[in-house]
């Protein structure tokens, strides 16, 4: 199975995630809450070290408020949709691969 895509696409979830928590407007302490429980899951040990970012991320509750506050406007609303089809296109696509089959 080819793990490299799995990890790519797990740094970048995170790495949406971190936005999304840290460079939003929200209280001080939401911000801290957020990085705290990143820098928390980014020193766990695994092998990959990114096996189920999407899993221990969903915890980050000040990054569903980045995205809240993001969908104010109507660009908000089209990058999201753009990415969200790109990230289907690409999920059908490895479908296809067979490399989702177990």
């Amino acid at each position: 199975m080819d793990w490299t895509f799995f990890s790519s696409f797990n740094f970048v979830f995170l790495v949406l995630i971190c936005g999304l928590a840290l460079l939003t407007r929200i209280r001080t302490e939401y911000k801290l809450y957020a990085a705290a429980m990143l820098s928390m899951f980014l020193c766990k040990k695994t092998d990959p070290l990114l096996q189920s970012t999407m899993r221990y991320v969903l915890v980050v509750f000040p990054a569903f408020i980045g995205l809240a506050l993001s969908m104010k406007h109507l660009v908000g609303w089209v990058v999201l949709s753009a990415f969200l089809v790109l990230l289907n296109g690409v999920l059908l696509w490895k479908f296809f691969e067979w490399s989702l089959v177990v």
